[in-house]
Formats: C-alpha cells, structure tokens, sequence
C-alpha cells in the first residue's frame, strides 16, 4: 500500500559509514503510480544545502512525475574521503531496494550532481557496477566499459561484457575515469583499442586511448611510459591532423620535462599548445599549458612565476574548476611561497566546499596537503600526517613524495629532527626513482639541513662552505635570485645577499656568474645521494 508524505521530508535510512544517512525525499503531492527516482548529489553547505535542495527539486519535478532523493552527506573539512562517497552510495541503495512503501519505483534511478561534485556522483555510479549493489541496469552495454577499482597489478575484464565494448564509448568513460583516478584494471581495454583502430579503424579513438594511458601512467609515476605513450600519440596525431589532441599529448610531455627539471622543454611544449589554442579560446587546454609551466617553475623555485601561472589557470578568482581539482597543491604552495597567503587560504576554503577531497584518494591527499601548508605549525603537521595516512595515497608516487618532502621541511624547521629525516629520506629515494631532479635536489639539501652527512664536495673550497652557504650557492648556481631563494629557505633576500658576500671570497670568485664552476659539477652519486 502507498503512504502518503509531505512533498518535502528528511529520512533516515540504514547504512553509510557510521550506521545511518539523512536523505531529503522530495516528490509531488499529486496522486499516482509508482515515481522515477533522481538521486541528486548536492555541493551546498550545510547552511546552503536545504534551499539548493528544494530549487533543484522544484526544477526537476516541472511537469514531470518524479521523486528527488537528496544526500545530507557529510563535506570536507569535517569528513574525509570515502565518507561522502558511502553515503551517497547508502542512499541509492536504499533509493533500489527499500523506497517501494513510499510510491517509489527502484528499478529507474537516475543520478545527477552539481558541476563541482561530477565527479562524487560518476564515482558513485562505478562503485555501484563494481559492486553489483544495487543492480543498476542497462539497454546497452556501456557499464561494462565502466572502469572498476582493482588492486594494482591486477587487471581483469569485466564480466558485464563478453566483447570489447565499441570505441565511442570506451573513450569518453576513459576521460571520466581518468578525472576520478579509476583507470585502474581497465587499461588492456585501452591498450586492445589502441591496436585494433590505430591502422585502419577510428585513428581518433586509438590517439585518445594512448592519451588516457599516458594521463593515468604519469599520475602513477611511471614517467618513462607515460612519455613513451604520448611521443606515440603525438606522431599518430600529427600524421592525420588531430591537433586538438596532439596539443593535450604536448602538455602531458610539458608536464614530464617541468617535473624532472627541464624547464626549458617544458617551456616550448607549452608554448606550442597555447599558439594553437589561444586563437581558438580553448580554455581548457590553456589551463593545461599554464599548469605545466606553473609546475616546472615550483620545481625550479620560482614561485612567483608559478603564481602567475596559477593566477592564468583561473583568471580573476581561485574557484576550483575540473581540471584545477588535481592542481589545489600546487596553487597553493605557489601562493603560499610567494606572499598570496589570503588567496592561497581563499583557494583551499573553495575547494574544500567543493568536496574536491571526496573525488579520489589522489585529490584527497592534494587537498589536505593544501590545507596544511597554509595552517600554523601545529595543525599543519596533523593536517600532513593525515595526508599520508590516506588511503591508497602511495599509488600516486609524486604528490605523496611531495607532501612527504613539505612535511620534513616542517618538522626540521620546528626542531622534530628525527621525524624530519625518515619523511625526507623516503621523499628523496621516490624523487630520484622518478627523475624528478628538482625535488630530488630540494629533499637533499634539507636533509642536510637536518644534519644528515654525505659526501663532501670535490673542491676544497667548496667544503669550506657550511651547509647553509652550500644551499644558497647551490639554488643560486641554478639561477634563481636573492629573492627566490629566500622563499625556498625562508630567509629574507637580504639575508641571503649577506651569505653570498660571505660565499664569494671562500671559492675565490668575484660573481654569481662563476658559482656553477666553483661548485663543480652535480654528480648524482655524491652530493645529492645522502649516507
């Protein structure tokens, strides 16, 4: 029998991380069968989330007989990842199986989501395939192209679909599955579509299959593949004319050089791809080419360039968009070592009311070291601490290595000597597995700061230095000036000009032109590889 409800009801329903989730059901007074159901994955606050609610609904509901089942799901800063997601996914259960006694019809469900929580709601849907609950169903087979969560090393194909699903659906979820991090076990889909259309099928899809698994192998931190896919794209791209493609396998090669240090290179691929895409306002792929060249200068220790980048990436606001969900670190750390410490807050307050961090555990571990580097010390080591303690962070190599770097900076400023050395040395063995030069570079001159012994420099002059001196020669052999050290180091410029009126006579130069031969060259077997 169908019970009558108010249009606008709060239910509490079994399930989600801690036993039980609040929904807001909200359906026409009019009578009649059993309704369609629409999930709607909000991005309002607590205090905003009632009124966006009930106007989402309204719109929903105009001249069609639905229901709206709402989340109250928890947001970030007061849940982390995968709170948000478990009860999103409790609410569709219940929406499938247990809505039948109040004239809801669980066989049609339909999810739709606020633009800054897409990607809560697509990874509410694959979860739901990968688990089998509820049974959502299909008059095609794409599901079956849905990526599912799979232990690393592990692929396997999906039981769904006995053929490989057609290419035009394998591309777009491959792009989806990329922004949530799901690629996962799926990849020899895209590898079998890369081989079947790439001579004689749909070239397109093959290009876009190599740029999916270049994307997922460079967020994995297996940069040499990940370069090897897109040099392979590029030329496949390139051949038959698919520039809007070939400038994305541009940027991913962009990002590849700015993370080992060759900024240089980074600099001219970016540069190709805004040439082509500036004319044609492609917004996107201009962000793109920014965020590469905002990475090469943080890793240079540039920042204030890599502030103006970021600044390019969203022009006149930091309201976080898709693509710059995975850039929040960077943003930040540009902001924060450059003296935009209101913006940098301004940018992690926007994206925590994004629920960027329920995304994935990669944004997630972004997101919270963010939060930690523009937080007083104290609360900003429990913000690192728990950044690591994500799960799964460590499949995503370069960010974790990161927040392990820009923790033992903090604990070695605020005197935790040991735990800065155990969060230095790990950082420091992944940037020189990655070829990541500048990071690597960074990770052993703190580690010397924190009094680890290494191989004392070839020229006698150069061990005169102390290991202050040696940093500050180091980082201004490398071109940076007074200034940008100081934000690396923390030292006023000032400060810094007086080390180097120290440095000058002690390797017998007059100029900063003649630190890099006074210093020798960097050899990757002593003075960056600690004891």
């Amino acid at each position: 029998m169908t019970v009558a409800v108010p249009n606008h009801v709060d239910l509490a329903v079994p399930g989600g991380p801690v036993g039980s989730t609040w929904l807001r059901l909200s359906r026409p007074s009019l009578p009649g069968g059993p309704l369609p159901i629409v999930l709607y994955v909000h991005d309002g606050t607590r205090s905003a989330a009632d009124a966006r609610i009930r106007r989402m609904a309204t719109r929903l509901m105009t001249g069609l007989p639905l229901a709206v089942v709402a989340v109250d799901y928890s947001l970030s800063p007061g849940a982390r990842y995968p709170v948000a997601l478990e009860e999103a996914h409790a609410a569709l259960e219940w929406a499938a199986a247990d809505s039948a006694d109040l004239g809801l019809d669980g066989r049609r469900i339909a999810v739709v989501a606020d633009p800054g929580v897409a990607g809560l709601a697509t990874r509410l849907v694959v979860t739901a395939l990968d688990r089998g609950e509820p049974s959502l169903r299909s008059p095609t087979p794409t599901p079956a192209a849905a990526p599912r969560a799979s232990a690393p090393g592990s692929p396997r194909r999906s039981t769904r679909c006995p053929t490989m699903p057609p290419p035009w659906r394998l591309v777009p979820l491959g792009f989806a599955a990329i922004v949530i991090d799901m690629l996962g076990g799926y990849r020899h889909l895209y590898r079998s579509m890369i081989e079947r259309e790439r001579h004689c099928g749909a070239v397109g899809a093959a290009i876009s299959g190599y740029l999916v698994l270049s994307a997922d192998a460079y967020h994995r931190g297996q940069w040499d593949e990940a370069a090897d896919l897109a040099r392979r794209g590029l030329n496949l791209a390139a051949t038959h004319g698919y520039q809007l493609l070939e400038c994305h396998l541009r940027v991913h090669l962009a990002f590849i050089a700015g993370a080992r240090g060759k900024a240089d290179v980074a600099r001219a691929l970016s540069e190709q791809v805004t040439r082509w895409a500036a004319p044609r306002g492609l917004g996107s792929t201009l962000t793109l080419a920014y965020y590469a060249r905002a990475l090469a200068a943080i890793g240079q220790g540039r920042f204030e360039d890599a502030y103006v980048q970021a600044t390019r990436m969203n022009p006149g606001t930091f309201e976080p968009g898709v693509i710059s969900s995975w850039t929040v670190m960077d943003v930040v750390e540009s902001a924060m070592r450059s003296g935009h410490a209101e913006e940098a807050r301004a940018y992690v307050k926007a994206a925590e009311e994004a629920g960027i961090a329920d995304v994935s555990p990669r944004r997630s571990l972004s997101s919270l070291g963010a939060a930690a580097l523009c937080a007083p010390d104290d609360r900003a080591a429990e913000l690192f601490t728990a950044a690591l303690e994500v799960p799964d962070g460590e499949r995503w190599p370069f960010e974790y290595a990161r927040i392990q770097l820009l923790h033992g900076e903090l604990r070695r400023r605020t005197r935790y000597t040991a735990v800065a050395r155990l969060h230095l040395r790990a950082a420091l063995d992944t940037f020189e597995r990655l070829g990541a030069r500048p990071w690597a570079e960074r990770a052993a001159g703190e580690l010397r700061a924190a009094g680890v012994a290494e191989a004392a420099p070839s020229d006698d002059r150069a061990a005169a230095l102390t290991v202050q001196e040696w940093r500050i020669a180091t980082l201004a052999a490398g071109g940076l000036t007074n200034k940008e050290i100081g934000q690396q180091l923390y030292l006023s410029h000032r400060t810094v000009s007086g080390h180097l009126h120290r440095i000058f006579p002690k390797l017998g130069i007059t100029s900063r032109a003649a630190l890099r031969d006074a210093l020798g060259a960097p050899n990757p077997a002593d003075p960056r590889r600690v004891a």
